[in-house]
């Protein structure tokens, strides 16, 4: 076993190793760039708490330092078969109850799997990267090959790469970056989603800093944060150094959805942001909304009926335009039964065109369109 692991254990760092300890396992204060290779067999590397107690704070230091963060933790494998695929993976598992922090980097690279049980936690103060290594793709470095070719052997081997690596996040994770892919030239400054309930929409906003060689980026969609699908593509500007502003728009789920950016190089290599969660408007409101005529004739009135839970809470009203001027406005206090009933006025609405009426109850709200005639 190297000096890393020297205090937590005496096995050898080419076999499956359980650091099984009561207390904390403290590692040298030295730098260190330790890594398990998987060569003849798959290697699995257990952190358990030998006492098993969830509230005594961290059970393993990884290359603690008090100054500044060095080293990195390197799990990768050095056996591929004829296609490049990694035959043998070193596969990480921290233990419920269990505490392990890395005070540097954690580098997963082909076919290795994280695996963090439920009410473990491991902090990574450094990043957490998935670097392809172009060496075990022969096609990416083939000199007889056309530079289109070349990236193209290089986007694929980085897509079954990054799918190889596997992260089950049952407790808790920490880091300080999660990066697919270093060294990139595009430079984000936001990435964000938000939410327009009335047109079922999920709108995805970014922006760029600087960009350089920079393709086109892929919109991706997951429900797991695990496996993602290619939504949309928008094309990149090439070469930038003032701020640009992107916008994607797709439909909200019934379900809760991770949504991250796929950025390709004009030479294939690829850098990913995110991933960022939508929650899901599957939680449906206590009650409805309901008004007639619509479309709206002239000089008819707007007849509202409000159904639900409903009884002894406030309901406020609003109409608005697309504009978002503000027509109608008023909260009526401790309404007395399940069932409301309200008119507004024809004259209100003196121009023909798209409304909005906005009902909100408790933290509950429903939007509906009205569209006068």
């Amino acid at each position: 076993m190297s000096s890393l692991f020297g205090q937590c254990s005496t096995n050898g760092i080419n076999n499956d190793v359980t650091f099984n300890v009561s207390g904390q396992c403290n590692e040298p204060t030295s730098t260190f760039y330790e890594e398990i290779t998987a060569t003849s067999k798959d290697i699995t590397v257990i952190f358990q708490d030998g006492d098993d107690d969830p509230n005594d704070g961290i059970d393993y230091i990884l290359n603690y330092s008090n100054s500044f963060i060095t080293g990195v933790l390197d799990l990768t494998s050095n056996t591929f078969d004829s296609t490049y695929f990694a035959t043998h993976s070193v596969h990480l598992i921290i233990k419920s109850n269990t505490y392990v922090k890395v005070n540097g980097h954690l580098v997963l690279r082909y076919g290795s799997t994280l695996t963090i049980e439920p009410n473990a936690t491991l902090e990574v103060v450094g990043n957490i990267s998935f670097p392809p290594n172009y060496n075990n793709c022969s096609d990416c470095n083939d000199a007889t090959l056309s530079s289109a070719e070349i990236a193209s052997a290089r986007a694929e081997f980085e897509e079954e790469h990054q799918n190889s690596v596997e992260i089950y996040d049952h407790g808790t994770m920490i880091a300080n970056n999660i990066d697919y892919n270093s060294d990139l030239p595009v430079e984000l400054t936001f990435f964000k989603a938000s939410k327009d309930v009335l047109n079922n929409d999920v709108i995805l906003k970014w922006q760029t800093a600087t960009e350089v060689n920079a393709s086109h980026f892929n919109i991706q969609k997951s429900n797991n944060s695990k496996q993602w699908k290619t939504i949309g593509s928008i094309e990149a500007n090439g070469n930038s150094n003032i701020t640009i502003d992107y916008e994607y728009i797709d439909q909200i789920n019934t379900t809760d959805a991770f949504y991250r950016l796929e950025q390709v190089d004009f030479d294939g290599r690829v850098e990913y942001f995110g991933p960022i969660k939508v929650v899901s408007n599957n939680i449906k409101p206590s009650f409805d909304v309901t008004f007639a005529p619509n479309p709206l004739p002239n000089n008819s009135d707007i007849n509202i009926n409000v159904l639900g839970d409903i009884e002894n809470m406030d309901l406020y009203f609003q109409l608005v335009n697309i504009n978002g001027e503000i027509f109608f406005e008023k909260t009526f206090n401790g309404v007395s039964s399940n069932i409301f009933y309200h008119k507004i006025p024809n004259e209100i609405l003196d121009q023909k065109g798209l409304y909005i009426l906005i009902v909100r109850c408790g933290n509950n709200t429903l939007k509906k369109k009205l569209i006068k005639m």
